[in-house]
């Protein structure tokens, strides 16, 4: 029956003293009913518990939601618990952790609890529907200079019912025109060419439109300046000083700055910076490969047509000077029947055929069983 939620959590808790003048919007919702004189009495009672009643609490005299919740909770119990006693009758058994086994009667607990109507606890109403809480209300609350207050509720059925609209419109315009320091340039920030423009309305561009915008949202008036030195900030480790845009803020002669001005961690150190609205960066572009599709001659690729033309070429003549140079050596004719001795029948090995495989097994670096012939001279003393 009951909701823990970690993220709950009671806003009238809350020390919120520092946004109370700042224009925060804080809204939330409380499900504690602070108008039932239930609470209240609860409140004293728990207040007289000493020594720890300031400490449940939280010092703060505000009911918190969770303790409701959890006192509504067994209220809800212990009612449902005794209209099953009163027309039921309870058979207590012992259950085990390690056993699947459910209650007998706790379906019947079930729909008495479910059963339940009229019940006022300490956070409204408490009535169910097939399990699930109904008829109950949400009290809204907004943060305003005074103190916390409730503007409105929300209920199931009715949806959120504002009784306070002007709480959420705040028609007291600050009288506040901000210094805002900026560098001249293009886009962000250009001087407008008409010399009779006068204040705010000599600049344009991104910038400038940007302040326009955030000026209108947040409600305060601003003069533009231009920075003296055209600087955006530097920091000289001589003099140990800032230049530009930084040195006026620092120095209070502006009150914010609007430029494009890159975010660093030296500047940080000593200025805040807002979110960039815009982040640059250098990229390289490059189409994605797409497959070609398989070829024959795709080993063909690598060297242009040209060269394949000369290398052919190359293998020709080579193949026809070796068939030329076997026909004019002697080495190279052999008889065919080396048992016929008187044999005028002579053959040479390097034929056309035979002189373009030689050549062709030389380029592709294997053997063709083919071999030139040479005569070796042997030299000795008496004869060559």
């Amino acid at each position: 029956m009951l909701n823990e939620n970690p993220l709950l959590k009671d806003l009238e808790t809350f020390d919120l003293e520092d946004f109370k003048y700042n224009s925060v919007n804080i809204t939330a919702f409380r499900i504690v009913d602070v108008e039932n004189p239930k609470v209240r009495q609860s409140l004293d009672v728990m207040e007289k518990f000493q020594p720890i009643g300031n400490a449940i609490l939280n010092r703060s005299g505000v009911m918190q939601a969770e303790p409701a919740l959890m006192f509504d909770s067994v209220y809800v119990f212990a009612k449902g618990l005794a209209a099953m006693d009163s027309g039921h009758s309870i058979k207590p058994v012992n259950l085990s952790c390690d056993l699947e086994r459910p209650w007998d009667d706790g379906l019947s607990l079930y729909n008495y609890i479910d059963a339940v109507s009229g019940l006022q606890g300490l956070t409204g109403s408490i009535e169910f529907n097939e399990g699930k809480r109904s008829n109950f209300k949400l009290d809204l609350l907004k943060l305003k200079k005074e103190e916390v207050l409730k503007v409105g509720q929300w209920t199931p059925l009715g949806g959120i019912n504002i009784t306070d609209p002007a709480a959420f419109y705040d028609n007291l315009v600050p009288n506040i025109t901000l210094v805002v320091m900026t560098r001249e340039e293009r886009p962000y920030v250009m001087v407008k060419e008409d010399r009779n423009l006068t204040g705010n309305a000599r600049y344009e561009g991104f910038c400038i439109d940007l302040l326009k915008w955030i000026a209108s949202q947040v409600g305060f008036q601003y003069s533009i300046h231009l920075v003296p030195d055209h600087m955006y900030g530097v920091y000289d480790p001589e003099t140990k000083e800032w230049n530009g845009i930084v040195k006026e803020l620092m120095e209070r002669r502006a009150d914010l700055a609007v430029a494009s001005m890159t975010i660093n961690y030296a500047r940080e150190s000593v200025i805040d910076f807002t979110k960039p609205f815009m982040n640059l960066g250098i990229g390289i572009l490059f189409k994605v490969p797409t497959s070609q599709p398989t070829r024959l001659f795709s080993f063909m690729n690598p060297l242009a047509v040209e060269i394949w033309i000369y290398v052919l070429a190359a293998y020709m003549l080579v193949s026809f000077t070796l068939f030329v140079m076997a026909r004019f050596s002697p080495y190279e004719w052999n008889n065919p029947h080396p048992c016929h001795q008187d044999s005028d029948i002579v053959e040479n090995q390097f034929s056309v055929s035979n002189s373009f495989w030689f050549i062709t097994g030389t380029f592709l670096r294997q053997g063709s069983g083919l071999n030139p012939k040479v005569r070796l001279f042997w030299k000795s003393d008496d004869y060559v």
